[in-house]
């Protein structure tokens, strides 16, 4: 990642907290908010569950097409 790239992304970092993040909490409350997050996460955190479920399945059902793109690609993998 370059510098410009880091500098264009903290910036837009700071503009989310400066203009939404911040009316939010003040409309929503701090527990709240935290509740909020908290859930967020939570939900985040649970998208692997399905990958370690299900994954080798997925996996199998798709690498006849994945064979198919990788060898349209410029430089060739061997697959």
């Amino acid at each position: 990642m370059s510098w410009l790239e880091l500098s264009f992304t903290r910036n837009i970092i700071s503009v989310v907290v400066l203009f939404i993040i911040t009316p939010w909490v003040y409309g929503m409350g701090m527990q709240n908010l935290h509740i909020l997050a908290a859930a967020i996460a939570f939900v985040i955190y649970l998208i692997p569950v399905p990958l370690l479920l299900w994954g080798k399945k997925a996996r199998i059902a798709t690498a006849a097409s994945y064979r198919k793109m990788a060898a349209n690609q410029i430089g060739r993998r061997t697959v």
